[in-house]
């Protein structure tokens, strides 16, 4: 089931995303296609990574709503990415302990994800009042800074 992902590790993830990518590209059907919320955050000591959310936002290209990447080795790379397959689906990123993540990164995905609602951010102390003050998205609410 697609609950038990959130069990897997950071490899094996990394594998299933690559395969529904893979598939994704020939055109094929795959269990993510329809996807529409997923948490990767969490766990523990094995991180998920840039090159994991890749595949994963290339498999859930456009129809991912909400996605949880709290305490994640995510950074700007993988902004990028969910920018890039996952700008006209995405609403609410929870991004909580994401050390990765700068200011300009930040500001580059609130402000291209047209359909970003609510960004959450705690424990973030590297983002800071020049992300705050930058971003051109005046309804974004933005959880975990003041």
């Amino acid at each position: 089931s697609l609950f038990g992902l959130i069990c897997l590790s950071p490899e094996k993830l990394r594998l299933i995303f690559e395969e529904a990518r893979e598939k994704k590209e020939k055109g094929l059907p795959h269990a993510l296609s329809r996807l529409s919320s997923l948490s990767l955050g969490g766990l523990g000591s094995e991180k998920v990574g840039n090159e994991v959310i890749r595949n994963m936002a290339i498999s859930c290209s456009n129809v991912l709503v909400q996605l949880n990447v709290n305490s994640s080795d995510v950074g700007d790379a993988g902004l990028v990415a969910l920018t890039q397959f996952c700008g006209q689906s995405l609403r609410k990123f929870e991004a909580s302990f994401c050390h990765k993540i700068s200011n300009k990164g930040l500001g580059y995905f609130v402000d291209c994800v047209d359909s970003l609602e609510e960004v959450e951010i705690w424990g973030n102390m590297q983002i800071n009042g020049e992300f705050l003050r930058h971003h051109c998205k005046e309804s974004l609410k933005v959880v975990g800074k003041d």
